[in-house]
């Protein structure tokens, strides 16, 4: 149990991190609202169609492939998550999750790493940050 401290205290950490990053809902900055729209429009137009997530978008600009030139897998991601809760949680959710995993991943694999090479969980922490 000892060992699992540190790695314990980084997931308590990001946990807390996303709930205040993210509890007024989906970030309005930077590059958040187009990948937003790209989300929403994957899980609310797209795929209750039956499309595929390169589809067309009426409502970006004067119309654009949606998807032809990013890679699909944050909208695969966000409805993995969308199916695992039966459709019912909403887009602004999903990326509000999808967002808080994104940022934690890059510390989890830095921790589990130097963790590994210097056989400390403790002295991985700090890097981890």
């Amino acid at each position: 149990m000892r060992r699992l401290v540190p790695g314990l205290a980084l997931l308590a950490y990001g946990g807390a991190f996303a709930v205040a990053a993210f509890r007024g809902g989906p970030p309005a900055f930077d590059d958040h609202p187009g990948q937003f729209f790209r989300l929403w429009h994957a899980l609310e137009r797209s795929f209750p169609d039956g499309r595929w997530t390169a589809d067309w978008n009426p409502d970006w600009w004067g119309g654009y492939p949606e998807l032809q030139f990013y890679p699909p897998g944050f909208v695969l991601a966000g409805a993995a998550i969308r199916l695992l809760g039966l459709w019912q949680p909403s887009v602004e959710t999903v990326y509000q999750l999808l967002c808080a995993v994104v940022l934690l991943l890059p510390a989890l694999a830095t921790f589990a790493l130097l963790a590994v090479l210097l056989e400390d969980g403790w002295l991985a922490l700090p890097p981890a940050f």
